[in-house]
């Protein structure tokens, strides 16, 4: 490997570096959408879509490294969702999580 490609590696892996410790746009609109998505579908009585959206939205938050906020409240809707269709034992997973982020926020 010659010098000109090592230092072309290492640049490209900084900037992935920089990129992956900043919150994504994308992603925060794409959490939004489907965030909203799950209030609906909640609304409508419909909580399997609301868990796939809440699911989604938790998803974008993960990998958008979005505010911590986010995080809480994705997880917590989700563990909701959860409960509701009887699935506890990764509802309690889901609330537990929420609540770390949530004093992670604090």
């Amino acid at each position: 490997m010659t010098q000109k490609n090592v230092l072309g590696f290492f640049f490209v892996l900084s900037i992935l570096v920089l990129l992956s410790g900043c919150a994504n746009p994308l992603n925060r609109a794409t959490f939004q959408r489907y965030y909203q998505a799950g209030i609906g579908a909640e609304s409508q009585g419909d909580y399997n879509a609301a868990k796939e959206n809440y699911y989604r939205a938790l998803v974008n938050a993960r990998i958008g490294n979005l505010e911590p906020e986010l995080h809480a409240s994705s997880s917590y809707s989700l563990g909701r969702m959860l409960g509701a269709l009887c699935d506890r034992e990764n509802s309690k997973k889901l609330l537990l999580e929420a609540l770390k982020f949530d004093k992670e926020s604090s």
